[in-house]
This record gives C-alpha cells, sequence and structure tokens, in this order.
C-alpha cells in the first residue's frame, strides 16, 4: 500500500484521518469496494475525544 505501519495502526484506533486516496489503496489492498470502508458495523466503538487547541495566550497574560 505504500504507507507507514504507524499510519495504518492510527487509522485503525482513529487517531488518523485518512485521504480519498488512502481509503482507495486500501479498499484496493483488502479487495472490497470503498463504500464498505465507510459503513459501520455493529456495536459502535470508543473513538477518542477530539484533541482541543491549545490558547495562544497574550503577552499581558504571563
Amino acid at each position: 500500500m505504500g504507507v507507514d505501519r504507524a499510519y495504518v495502526s492510527g487509522l485503525e484506533i482513529g487517531t488518523r484521518n485518512p485521504t480519498a486516496v488512502t481509503l482507495w489503496h486500501i479498499s484496493l489492498a483488502l479487495q472490497v469496494p470503498i463504500a464498505e470502508l465507510l459503513v459501520e458495523h455493529g456495536e459502535p466503538i470508543d473513538a477518542p475525544l477530539p484533541r482541543k487547541r491549545a490558547s495562544k495566550k497574550s503577552s499581558h497574560e504571563a
């Protein structure tokens, strides 16, 4: 597929978001229609919460 194992691991655990091209490559490697990758099956998994951006402190807040 041409991607790092750590990247694939991040996709599996939900910490990375694949591009459309990456989804296409995965569907080819697994020999399944790309739509199959976008359908939820079974019980929902606990996805990590989105990270909040760190706020920038202004110079007078130090």
